[in-house]
């Protein structure tokens, strides 16, 4: 499972299939952060978060700072 659309969506499907299958948080945090986009990904990485909780709580910070980046974007090149 990768992440493909918005990151809410992510995270409903992460927690359905993590729910299935038995793992320990170390390895679920690690499939977690590596399956995120790349540009969340990677400063999700840079806190090096110690749990799936605070991992969630950095991607979702940042994924709303991309969505409202790129909605000021689209405004500001529609007015132009």
């Amino acid at each position: 499972m990768k992440q493909k659309s918005n990151f809410k969506t992510y995270i409903k499907d992460f927690d359905i299939l993590w729910n299935m299958v038995e793992v320990f948080e170390k390895n679920t945090l690690r499939f977690f952060i590596g399956r995120m986009k790349v540009e969340v990904k990677n400063l999700v990485k840079m806190f090096e978060p110690k749990s799936l909780k605070q991992a969630c709580t950095l991607a979702m910070l940042h994924d709303n700072t991309l969505t409202h980046e790129t909605s000021l974007f689209l405004t500001n090149k529609l007015t132009i």
